[in-house]
């Protein structure tokens, strides 16, 4: 026999969609984006800056030799 003063145990709510998770709060959320935002960002300016020094490769080349002021 159970005893009655214990409460049952406590399971979390069940959903139909077996792939759902539990809300996340909107900080999370918040830093989520962000971080995502911010890698997006770096990755396109690295993405251009790489191509800018391939572009310019021997130019870069040349000034570093000296032979342009």
């Amino acid at each position: 026999m159970q005893n009655l003063n214990q409460p049952p145990p406590s399971q979390p709510p069940q959903s139909s969609d077996p792939g759902s998770q539990a809300p996340m709060d909107p900080v999370t959320k918040s830093k989520i984006r962000s971080v995502l935002v911010g890698l997006v960002i770096f990755g396109i300016l690295f993405f251009f800056g790489v191509n800018f020094l391939i572009e310019n490769e021997h130019r870069i080349d040349e000034f570093l030799d000296g032979e342009i002021n």
